[in-house]
């Protein structure tokens, strides 16, 4: 499965009073026998859903004997000196003995079109350094990021199974940790912004805020309980500054991997701590 070439480029002139469909082909090569099928999503460089193009997420699925599909790409109007935009649509999980051209951009994990809505050659310098539709999405993130450090994450479930319910330690947990989610949602800003750098560039200040704070506590406590700094940085320091990392990594395995076992965590748990 195949898109017919890598790269396609709307020109500015095809939309500029109104959405504009632009046609893209999906070729099945090598054999039409069975069917097979796909899944087709856009994701946004520059461009950005909603603003720039309407997102997309169906499956493409090739009858016995068909060997070509059509998709149509909703690209709306752009403003004028706006920057040139990039998009992708994506193809992956491909099924029934399918697979990607191990030629393209993707290989054989998935399938890659490169979309360049061109606009204006010469954009403005506030264009340049600030993109409107950029930044009112990520506002709209940032807002969705807030109101969801607010309520309990429920875990997904998986296939053939129903999601676990929550027991009353984890009510407890969230409800300890519920000031540092909803402070750290307001104060990290989304990751879209920047290309990621300003989120980075917080959340690396606050990991020295954090660190230095620890450090000063540990070194009080030494001070009150008559304890060498040496001591407390090989012990309190280190398990305060890597004890929430190794929980974090434990939460993100189990979530992914389905780790059910308590003492296959305990004993990753024990292997990640200092000494």
């Amino acid at each position: 499965i195949t898109f017919r070439s890598d790269a396609v480029e709307v020109e500015e002139h095809q939309f500029k009073d109104e959405p504009t469909i632009v046609k893209l082909d999906i070729l099945r090569c090598n054999g039409s026998e069975g069917t097979i099928s796909c899944k087709l999503q856009t994701e946004g460089l520059s461009a950005v859903p909603g603003k720039d193009f309407e997102e997309m997420d169906e499956t493409i699925e090739f009858e016995d004997g068909e060997t070509e599909k059509e998709v149509e790409l909703c690209i709306f109007p752009q403003r004028p000196l706006e920057p040139d935009d990039v998009l992708q649509l994506v193809l992956s999980e491909a099924e029934g003995d399918a697979f990607f051209n191990p030629n393209d951009d993707g290989g054989k994990a998935i399938g890659l079109l490169t979309v360049t809505i061109k606009n204006s050659e010469a954009p403005s310098l506030m264009e340049r350094l600030v993109d409107r539709d950029n930044f009112v999405a990520g506002l709209e993130v940032w807002k969705q990021q807030i109101l969801a450090s607010w309520k309990p994450e429920e875990e997904e479930a998986e296939d053939g199974e129903e999601p676990s319910q929550w027991k009353p330690k984890d009510y407890i947990l969230f409800v300890l940790g519920l000031p540092f989610n909803v402070f750290f949602a307001i104060v990290c800003p989304p990751a879209m912004w920047a290309g990621g750098f300003l989120l980075f560039t917080v959340a690396l200040s606050w990991v020295a805020v954090v660190t230095a704070l620890i450090s000063d506590l540990a070194s009080l406590f030494g001070c009150c309980a008559d304890i060498p700094d040496a001591t407390t940085a090989i012990t309190i320091v280190a398990m305060g500054t890597s004890l929430h990392i190794c929980i974090n990594d434990l939460c993100i395995q189990r979530r992914h991997s389905g780790f059910v076992h308590r003492q296959r965590d305990w004993k990753q748990l024990c292997e990640c701590l200092p000494g």
